[in-house]
């Protein structure tokens, strides 16, 4: 029932210098899985605070439960050292026409980091696959 509300974040880490940490996990709804099934329940302390170094990607996955009328529901928020680089939010909800994806808590205009999202679904079902890069911002002097 619920195993077809799922996401997989993909997450790489395209800085040249410093990891990117995943820290604040919270699942309000659904539960994370391993890459070999969705069956596998991972635990979000298996998640949080796990690192990401350059060059790398790492998956986040996550699905709503088995015979369960409800989806997934979550956010991360990803850090390089002390400094935030971003939320993730997802909302794939059971029996809802719609999905949510959003970074949350970045303003391309001063971050020091670029966060570039993948395309996924919006539509009811699954959001899919996200991809997301992390690399470092642009900055032009006059």
């Amino acid at each position: 029932m619920a195993y077809a509300q799922w996401i997989i974040l993909a997450i790489y880490n395209g800085l040249a210098d410093g990891s990117i940490t995943i820290k604040n996990v919270n699942l309000k709804l659904g539960k994370f899985f391993g890459e070999s099934s969705m069956d596998y329940e991972m635990p979000a302390d298996r998640i949080n605070r796990k690192t990401i170094v350059t060059n790398e990607t790492r998956y986040v996955r996550a699905c709503g439960r088995s015979h369960s009328p409800t989806g997934t529901e979550g956010s991360l928020e990803l850090y390089q050292a002390d400094v935030k680089i971003c939320k993730i939010y997802w909302s794939c909800p059971w029996g809802s026409k719609s999905n949510e994806f959003r970074i949350e808590d970045h303003d391309p205009t001063t971050s020091q980091f670029w966060v570039n999202c993948g395309p996924f679904s919006r539509e009811s079902g699954a959001i899919g696959v996200v991809t997301l890069a992390i690399k470092p911002a642009w900055k032009f002097s006059s």
